[in-house]
């Protein structure tokens, strides 16, 4: 009996020191520096951040280190507005940061339409059958002179800021159509004619908006809309 004890022992003994050398290689810590458990000095895990930890010398060190930071998205301030003139649309203009339809166009629903060329209301009218394209605010046959048919609507492709150099391209809110090309404008707040002293720098070139009286500064242009 005390021969198979001591066997016993000597088994428990083995198993022991492989599972101590086992776990010397780690120590296991929970956030910041550790304390130290049996059989050494222990680091524990790193600041902030739980997991396992190189282990001190000579047995198990579990760091019971501070609870590792959190984080969290902080709650941004609140953002400004936009600027109004930013939500204007290629058929809207923006005097006095207020979108509205450019000069020309009139308000049907939420879109800005021209009267004088749109076949869905063409001078008031629906244009169709041997007369299809609008001009002039007429349901014609055909577009007359220099005017485009872009879509049943007769423009100049030359001054459209709905049409600029070809059908469907739309200047932005801030730009004009000249020489079918789309070029930046100004509204100045002191003219109501061309010439102006406001128009000057790069918005040297002071223009009548097209069917309006409004004068405006364009930006490095050719000539006026």
């Amino acid at each position: 009996m005390s021969k198979n004890v001591s066997l016993w022992l000597a088994g428990l003994a083995l198993v022991g020191c492989n599972l101590v050398s086992g776990v010397d290689e780690f120590s296991f810590g929970t956030g910041g520096s550790g304390a130290t458990s049996s059989g050494g000095a222990g680091g524990g895990g790193a600041a902030g951040g739980g997991g396992a930890a190189a282990g001190g010398a000579g047995g198990m060190g579990v760091g019971a280190g501070g609870a590792g930071g959190v984080l969290t998205a902080g709650g941004g301030g609140a953002g400004g507005a936009p600027p109004p003139c930013s939500l204007c649309t290629g058929e809207q203009w923006c005097p006095e940061d207020t979108c509205e339809c450019r000069p020309g166009l009139v308000a049907d629903g939420a879109a800005c339409i021209d009267p004088l060329t749109d076949p869905d209301d063409c001078g008031g009218a629906t244009c169709g059958g041997p007369t299809p394209v609008c001009e002039g605010g007429t349901c014609v046959a055909a577009c007359t002179g220099a005017n485009t048919d872009c879509q049943d609507a007769c423009v100049d492709l030359e001054n459209d800021p709905l049409n600029c150099g070809r059908c469907g391209h739309t200047c932005d809110f801030d730009e004009v159509c000249a020489a079918a090309d789309c070029r930046q404008m100004q509204v100045p707040g002191g003219c109501a004619s061309c010439p102006c002293g406001d128009c000057n720098g790069d918005f040297d070139l002071c223009c009548i908006y097209p069917k309006t009286a409004q004068p405006i500064c364009v930006k490095e242009s050719p000539g006026c809309p």
